[in-house]
């Protein structure tokens, strides 16, 4: 049996499967690492999270027997250790805006760190290569800190007993200032940029063995959350379109060589192979920004409500009441353009109505990615999108928009916690198991 641990933004998912991936056992757990901080910070605590995911490895343990362990957690944000490997910082998730805060001089980090390096690092992601420049800069880096990495990295640094963290190239990549072509951290940059090498941390390639935890069992190196979401999702690599909507909104295809589209991130996957991937800055959360604006007006109305999603997803279903409500759900900019902003247009007295507006931003977050998948058509033959994330898995009307979208059969994939399934998958090539993924 092999365990996988998904650590996310929102939940814990921990899976243990077999290797051809029959499951034993499942268990999603909320995410209560939340930390404060100041109003641009997302932290979370990675002493929690450790704590988390050893507590249900042990008590799957006790029950089963554990030959391999995979991980694989959110990409981008970064954590500091100390010389003897433990944290002595929070976790700056992907979500943090460190990076998007002013230097003295008056520019964004993100800014000066692009004119530095020319990375064309974009705004809404806060790259760890960026929040790492931004605490360099203001002088506020940890006390005792000496190299940073992931929150899957450190998971696996603590459970094999290491000092070092050691980084899987899917993981270095989302960090930024990361050379695909020679897979290392691009050096010249980060010295230009007034910053020392030494904090980035080792990466290894290939399917890679991090190390034997006290009882024994190998653990893989983390790989990023889009990677395994793919292995643990997609069957047909040259077919089969990903296609995940959660808190952000992601496609993905797989390819064989490096994508030459700006606008496009082509990020490591196995040894010689990547991933084609558009993001969109918001994706699921606009979603939930609409479904916390209709809690307000039920507030303004003096009725209190829980969530409304399920309420929303069923109105959906009847479809449009009249002609569709065009929705830009572009609430955090887009690549294109950082400054953008939702708007709605072509509203109507007769589609002005909650369940309009409702099917309005469900075609909105899937036309938000459809540039990059009618740009691969040109070249590629998809057959079908492989759908994951729960503004998908739990929402029937979603599903039918998308294949209005973007005019392909969705399947979902069969295993719920599909990057929890990838990240054993990647263990399984780590370990010596079939390598036709």
């Amino acid at each position: 049996m092999i365990l996988g641990i998904d650590i996310g933004t929102s939940t814990l998912s921990i899976v243990l499967a077999d290797s051809d991936g029959r499951l034993a056992a499942s268990r999603t757990l909320r995410n209560e690492s939340a930390l404060p901080g100041q109003r641009f910070n997302r932290l979370q605590d990675p002493e929690w999270l450790f704590n988390a995911v050893e507590r249900e490895y042990l008590r799957l343990r006790a029950e089963h027997p554990i030959h391999a362990i995979g991980i694989t957690c959110q990409m981008h944000g970064i954590l500091y250790v100390n010389a003897q490997g433990r944290a002595v910082s929070p976790l700056y998730t992907w979500e943090d805006e460190t990076g998007q805060q002013q230097t003295p001089e008056g520019e964004s980090y993100l800014d000066a760190l692009n004119a530095l390096t020319g990375a064309g690092l974009i705004k809404g992601i806060a790259y760890g290569s960026l929040t790492h420049f931004a605490l360099t800069r203001s002088g506020q880096l940890p006390d005792g800190a000496v190299c940073f990495c992931s929150i899957g990295d450190y998971v696996g640094l603590r459970l094999t007993r290491q000092t070092k963290p050691r980084v899987h190239v899917s993981i270095a990549a989302s960090f930024g200032l990361y050379d695909l072509r020679s897979r290392c951290f691009d050096a010249g940059a980060i010295r230009r940029a007034g910053m020392d090498p030494a904090w980035f941390p080792e990466i290894l390639t290939g399917t890679t063995c991090l190390g034997r935890d006290g009882f024994g069992v190998p653990v893989s190196v983390a790989i990023g959350d889009n990677q395994a979401s793919f292995l643990g999702s997609v069957t047909d690599f040259d077919s089969e379109i990903l296609l995940n909507l959660g808190t952000g909104g992601q496609i993905s295809c797989y390819s064989a060589e490096i994508v030459g589209d700006a606008q496009i991130d082509t990020r490591p996957l196995l040894e010689d192979s990547y991933l084609a991937v558009y993001t969109s800055h918001c994706g699921g959360r606009a979603y939930a920004a609409l479904e916390q604006f209709f809690r307000e007006v039920l507030q303004l109305a003096g009725v209190p409500s829980e969530s409304l999603y399920a309420r929303m997803n069923a109105a959906a279903e009847q479809g449009p009441s009249a002609l569709p409500i065009q929705v830009n759900t572009c609430f955090c900019g887009s690549r294109q353009n950082p400054d953008a902003v939702c708007s709605m247009d072509g509203i109507t007295l007769e589609n002005f109505t909650p369940r309009d507006m409702i099917l309005g931003f469900m075609t909105g977050v899937c036309r938000e990615l459809y540039p990059f998948f009618e740009a691969l058509s040109r070249t590629r033959r998809f057959q079908s999108i492989t759908g994951s994330g729960n503004l998908i898995r739990r929402n029937p009307a979603m599903r039918t928009v998308i294949e209005q979208v973007f005019a392909l059969p969705l399947k979902l994939s069969e295993i719920t916690e599909e990057a929890a399934m990838g990240s054993i998958r990647f263990a399984n090539l780590m370990s010596g198991g079939d390598k036709n993924v």
